[in-house]
């Protein structure tokens, strides 16, 4: 069901672990560059990882909409923290509406648990601030969907999220460069990184799979 998702996470973050191996002057191709340029790479990893934990969550989220959408339940069926999903047009719509306009769209919402429609959530629907996905982001993903489950699977790869998302930014606007960021890492210290973050894939993943396969999104 989400098996295409984890393969193509885990064929990335093969490339991320090769990119690495790369990078290590003792037996690359690399070894006749330039250190400040491996020292760059370093620092580039954080973007490059960055990308490939944000495309596991999306299509992740994704897929989960999409088993729900298909699951031929109706609303009354499922967790109440699924309305605001399954209810999130209806509550955009309210959003700097005229008064002459607010209870036609709160009729909408009552008509649409009255009618005890079938799940039909927005198929591109990421419920978060928008903002880089981290802790914050993670959970309130989770308490969208009602997935009980711990957004880590162990509290210290939160730290390393954390690290992750900040030199990415700090990178991609400008505040550092590569190598300033790259050379305070060894190869060792980011394939440490590159561990934590696949098994946080791995985990956001089987978690999302197994809220659909044991229908945790019912009542």
């Amino acid at each position: 069901m989400f098996d295409d998702i984890k393969q193509e996470a885990t064929e990335k973050l093969i490339k991320v672990k090769l990119y690495l191996s790369g990078i290590d002057s003792g037996n690359s191709r690399l070894a006749l560059v330039s250190a400040e340029f491996q020292t760059s790479l370093k620092g580039l990893f954080f973007v490059y990882l960055y990308g490939i934990f944000e495309m596991t969550v999306i299509k992740t989220i994704r897929r989960t909409i999409d088993e729900l959408n298909s699951a031929d339940v109706r609303i009354s069926e499922c967790k109440r923290e699924l309305l605001s999903l399954i209810l999130s047009p209806e509550y955009d719509a309210l959003h700097g509406v005229g008064e002459n306009k607010k209870w036609p769209r709160r009729w909408d919402i009552s008509r649409k648990l009255i009618d005890n429609e079938k799940l039909d959530i927005v198929e591109n629907l990421i419920p978060t601030d928008g903002r880089n996905i981290k802790k914050d982001q993670l959970e309130s993903i989770y308490k969208s969907f009602g997935n009980s489950n711990p957004v880590f699977p162990r509290p210290e790869i939160q730290g390393y999220l954390d690290e992750l998302v900040r030199y990415r930014n700090y990178i991609a606007h400008g505040d550092m460069l590569p190598q300033e960021i790259g050379r305070n890492y060894t190869v060792a210290d980011l394939e440490k990184r590159r561990g934590s973050i696949d098994e946080l894939c791995t985990y956001i993943i089987d978690s999302y799979e197994s809220y659909i396969v044991n229908q945790e999104y019912l009542v």
